[in-house]
């Protein structure tokens, strides 16, 4: 009759036992995204323009914890705006200063939530450009791109449908469009 006792008060302990496992919380890893996984390694520091944009779309809903670019040596101490639109609804706009030797990671100030199936566009804005010439052709606003000519390109739940790159003041004249993926990361959660 004891081992019985003793047996059910065994099960009850352990039944009642807290879980000390806490749920898995994804990390906001910059050494590996969806959209480094997209861009891939290399790419070109070209196309002097104010604007440097793609529209994506994912197929999770997804919360941007970091987002991360490389400046030019000349505009690292110029912030640069990162916006990103849902449609002509803009849902972040903030100024940032990145690194000039590597990507560097800026946290949104605000919770960015992204919802499945929606198509945005993230953009970085630089009119800093100065210099003889301004506001074209004196290499100031140049970046990271990769030469691309077939769209959409995708990951696992991330999908580059088309880009974009203009000068702000150019009134819908000198704009690219489609030929290259610029290099501005995000990170999800």
């Amino acid at each position: 009759m004891k081992k019985i006792i003793y047996l059910l008060l065994a099960i009850t302990v352990v039944s009642c036992s807290k879980n000390d496992e806490e749920p898995a919380v994804e990390s906001c890893n910059t050494s590996s995204s969806e959209f480094q996984t997209i861009f891939g390694s290399g790419g070109n520091v070209t196309y002097d323009f104010d604007v440097h944009s793609y529209n994506f779309v994912l197929s999770q809903n997804k919360t941007i914890c970091k987002i991360g670019y490389q400046s030019t040596t000349y505009n690292a101490t110029h912030p640069y705006t990162i916006k990103i639109l849902q449609g002509s609804t803009v849902i972040y706009n903030q100024t940032h200063l990145f690194n000039d030797v590597a990507t560097s990671y800026v946290t949104p100030t605000t919770a960015i939530n992204l919802t499945a199936g929606v198509t945005y566009t993230i953009e970085r804005i630089q009119t800093d450009s100065g210099g003889p010439g301004a506001p074209y052709y004196n290499m100031q606003n140049v970046g990271r791109i990769k030469p691309t000519t077939t769209f959409p390109v995708s990951s696992s739940y991330m999908s580059i449908i088309s880009s974009k790159f203009y000068f702000v003041s150019s009134n819908g004249s000198l704009v690219l469009n489609d030929t290259a993926i610029p290099f501005i990361d995000i990170i999800f959660k």
